[in-house]
């Protein structure tokens, strides 16, 4: 079974936030089938800025012969990163949907 690669980048790891995207990463496999590859990184605000910058979530998925690609911005970073899947979601969908029609 492939598992995501998470990279923390200006933030501590969080193991609530690794398995969230477990969880997110598995309905994913569910829904497709094996994913080949899937990387995501997850950045928090420079120290340097003040409070109500978001997180950037970034996440770059192979799957099905294709890769995609999405980045979600948000001050929640869970509210981030399920964002990022909806959106890998809804480009899979299309090239599913341009590969059975």
């Amino acid at each position: 079974m492939t598992k995501p690669k998470v990279t923390f980048r200006n933030m501590s790891t969080s193991e609530a936030l690794v398995d969230h995207i477990q969880d997110l990463f598995q309905k994913l496999r569910d829904t497709f089938g094996e994913l080949t590859n899937c990387e995501i990184t997850l950045e928090a605000p420079s120290r340097h800025h003040v409070t109500g910058h978001p997180f950037r979530v970034h996440i770059h998925v192979h799957a099905m012969r294709h890769n995609y690609e999405a980045t979600s911005e948000n001050e929640d970073v869970y509210i981030a990163t399920k964002n990022i899947f909806s959106q890998v979601r809804k480009q899979m969908d299309r090239t599913l949907t341009k590969l059975t029609s």
